[in-house]
């Protein structure tokens, strides 16, 4: 499955398998995201930086539009590759927020559950048993690897 030029697919960075339940749709419209807010954004600031610079972010993602971030490396060939780490996290965190009139707002839980406004994350696709999803992004610049590669969790039972 294609997802862009600027996205390769590493070990377990497919999107999962669950009967009855369109997950490459969904998995598509968030790599989309992830390439439009995250990389395309970073690449455009770092536009005419020579030095190179990896960040690993391993993130889960729940069924109801929420993020989290659970681990990541960051390495470079120069000190701001530590900026470019830490906006990688921090751009993949407002995904987390609502967009109003092009400004970022932090949603609220409402009585059924939902968030309002919603987050810039998809809902999970309808029929899924998956409460989460756990993977992980390499934004990379200047490192030989396109600029997003796709991976995996160790582990991932179906219906986590």
């Amino acid at each position: 499955m294609a997802y862009g030029d600027d996205v390769e697919v590493g070990p377990g960075g497919d999107p999962p398998q669950e009967a009855g339940v369109d997950w490459n749709t969904w998995y598509k419209n968030w790599i989309k995201i992830v390439d439009d807010k995250v990389f395309k954004k970073l690449d455009a600031h770092f536009t005419g930086d020579t030095n190179s610079y990896e960040s690993v972010i391993q993130y889960t993602v729940y069924a109801d539009g929420r993020l989290t971030i659970t681990g990541g490396t960051t390495s470079g060939t120069f000190q701001s590759g530590k900026n470019w780490g830490m906006s990688a996290r921090s751009l993949l965190l407002d995904l987390n927020y609502g967009l109003q009139n092009g400004r970022l707002i932090r949603p609220t839980r409402l009585a059924d559950g939902s968030l309002s406004p919603p987050t810039q994350i998809p809902l999970f696709p309808q029929g899924t048993a998956r409460k989460s999803l756990s993977r992980s992004f390499t934004f990379s610049r200047n490192m030989g690897s396109r600029g997003i590669t796709l991976g995996g969790p160790p582990q991932e039972a179906s219906g986590r």
